[in-house]
């Protein structure tokens, strides 16, 4: 089966407005493929969705924060249908990469400027969604929800701190069955 669209909107963690994203919302556009046997299918996806930061300067440089993520994860479907409607439940896992675009800014002062690197930021994820499902032809419709757990090191005034951080997802997919 695949998945050849999932848009969703991405709803993300505190931790992002607080070091100067412009918008804890984001658009995620995803692809998927996956294996059924039963009533358990095993999945693999692709995703990315992108936000601006100002880094918390009102006057100070602009840049592209990309997510980019990948993610295996098993469904399992619930054995009760009511009126061509289906539940199932989602565990997973994957890696998440923050990617600035440009990779570097430049911080102006009143005695120069600073240059600073902005190098990707990688982290383990791990993921549970909830999804209805309803059949029509050899493609299902989905209606999903997910809420993505993972940390990330924060710089702050006191220091480097560890942030656990929980993003919240809501979307459509379609799936079709190809074999």
């Amino acid at each position: 089966m695949v998945e050849p669209v999932a848009p969703s909107l991405v709803h993300l963690d505190r931790t992002y407005s607080e070091t100067g994203l412009a918008s804890r919302n984001a658009l995620r556009l995803g692809i998927g493929a996956a294996v059924a046997y039963g009533p358990a299918t095993l999945a693999a996806n692709l995703g990315t969705a992108t936000g601006s930061t100002d880094f918390g300067f009102f006057a100070g440089p602009r840049a592209t924060l990309e997510q980019r993520d990948w993610s295996c994860e098993l469904r399992g479907e619930i054995p009760y249908a009511w009126r061509g409607f289906r539940l199932q439940g989602v565990a997973g896992l994957g890696r998440l990469a923050l990617l600035h675009h440009p990779d570097q800014v430049v911080l102006p002062f009143e005695g120069g400027s600073l240059a600073v690197d902005l190098p990707p930021v990688h982290a383990w994820t791990r993921h549970f969604a909830a999804e209805v499902l309803h059949g029509f032809g050899a493609c299902d419709l989905v209606l999903r929800g997910t809420w993505r757990f993972y940390g990330l090191d924060v710089a702050s005034p006191a220091g480097v701190t560890r942030r656990d951080v929980c993003d919240v997802q809501a979307g459509v997919a379609i799936r079709a069955v190809i074999f």
